[in-house]
């Protein structure tokens, strides 16, 4: 205990010697912390490398001489991962694992979290094949055509682009004479994108409504039941065509007699165009149809 204790000796002389002794304790060392490590990590602690969480007692020599005890805490930061799914369309890429992706997988990213352990992102990566898209236009146009209505494309619900387009029609009197790349863009329901071209050639289509300084005459406009050609220069050579608007040809025929009764009465109300062929020679001309 804590005090002052006298003890009586003898001396070197033979007599009495007395010794007064005050005792008193150091205060007991010891001390207690928590630390977190990271998972896979291991801290020596109570003696030995600790790779599992717990407290550990380590005795350690005070300043004064003494033991002292350090009773030591650990704890594991949880792993720290995450999964996601990522889309992208044939022919992008994505960077993951180190390097550009275009191939579907799994991969997995390893970035340090905030508190500096390892965190490991899975990434499973889809890729979706571009929508099938093509175009078939390759027509030719007169200069003095109004609009026109683009065609030939698939599917149906994309978009048009190029000189002289306006939504889903061309205008041919908008442009110089020449061959022009119209495109044709589709997105599908998982936003991949593709696209097809073709061309349509503008003509300046001289000597319209004759041949050789031959008229041709067409009545009446607009038809109902007949349409009425008259050209003189008709033989068994000459041939007729009625297209639409879409350039696509509707009826075909000869004319081998100067006057020519054709019937469209099966066609649709509408603009309607007959081209005369003769002799390696084209003459155009835009009717109605109205029943």
């Amino acid at each position: 205990m804590v005090g002052t204790y006298t003890d009586t000796l003898m001396s070197a002389q033979g007599c009495d010697s007395i010794v007064h002794t005050t005792l008193d304790f150091y205060a007991a060392a010891f001390d207690s912390i928590t630390t977190s490590i990271c998972n896979g990590d291991s801290l020596f602690v109570g003696g030995a490398w600790q790779n599992l969480a717990g407290t550990y007692e380590d005795t350690l020599t005070s300043s004064n001489g003494c033991d002292s005890l350090l009773f030591t805490t650990l704890d594991f930061f949880p792993i720290a991962f995450d999964s996601v799914d990522v889309t992208i369309c044939a022919g992008d890429s994505v960077f993951l694992a180190g390097a550009w992706q275009y191939i579907a997988g799994d991969f997995v990213d390893v970035t340090t979290s905030s508190n500096g352990c390892d965190s490991s992102i899975y990434t499973h990566l889809f890729v979706h094949a571009l929508p099938l898209v093509t175009l078939t236009l390759d027509t030719t146009v007169c200069i003095n055509w109004s609009f026109i209505d683009l065609f030939g494309e698939s599917p149906a619900g994309g978009t048009w682009s190029g000189i002289g387009v306006s939504g889903s029609q061309f205008e041919p009197s908008s442009v110089a004479p020449g061959s022009y790349i119209i495109t044709y863009t589709y997105v599908d329901s998982n936003f991949c994108l593709a696209n097809a071209s073709d061309t349509i050639v503008v003509d300046l289509c001289t000597g319209l409504q004759e041949i050789d300084g031959v008229i041709i005459s067409i009545y009446p406009n607009p038809a109902n039941d007949y349409l009425n050609i008259q050209f003189a220069s008709a033989n068994a050579s000459t041939v007729y065509q009625i297209i639409d608007t879409k350039g696509s040809a509707l009826v075909k025929g000869q004319m081998n007699q100067q006057n020519l009764s054709i019937p469209v009465n099966q066609l649709s109300n509408g603009i309607y165009f007959i081209q005369i062929i003769h002799q390696g020679k084209i003459s155009t001309s835009k009717f109605t149809v109205q029943h």
